[in-house]
């Protein structure tokens, strides 16, 4: 793994920390003003929509747990559990992320959308 990649990994770590301390304004010094984010449940681009998607995610959020990282390049994977109440439970979540200057530039997620849309229907996160 080179310097490059470390780095790349500790930004997407330091990241997704903020994202479980709930603390969204640190988590935005992590992402490109123009980022993409694609999810089963959405699309879209830009800090401030990333934010207000997180914001909802995290106020439901129970806990998360990382199970695996890996990276190559400007890009990171990770794997990781989050908890929800009933009737979501655990969610087992993959994301690939792209680091590009010290920030995440685009950010795609892979999950089960099901839960999301039978507990809230009408009214499902964007994450």
């Amino acid at each position: 793994m080179t310097t490059t990649e470390r780095e790349n990994l500790a930004t997407v770590e330091a990241y997704y920390q903020a994202v479980i301390n709930r603390d969204l304004s640190l988590a935005g010094r992590y992402l490109d003003e123009d980022v993409e984010f694609i999810s089963p449940l959405g699309h879209t681009f830009g800090r401030e929509s990333v934010l207000k998607a997180l914001q909802g995610f995290t106020s439901e959020m129970r806990g998360m747990q990382q199970r695996a990282a890996f990276e190559e390049g400007n890009r990171v994977m990770l794997v990781y559990d989050v908890q929800f109440d009933q009737p979501i439970g655990v969610l087992r979540t993959a994301v690939l992320l792209e680091v590009e200057n010290g920030v995440i530039v685009r950010t795609e997620l892979f999950h089960d959308a099901a839960p999301f849309k039978a507990a809230q229907p009408g009214a499902v996160s964007m994450l």
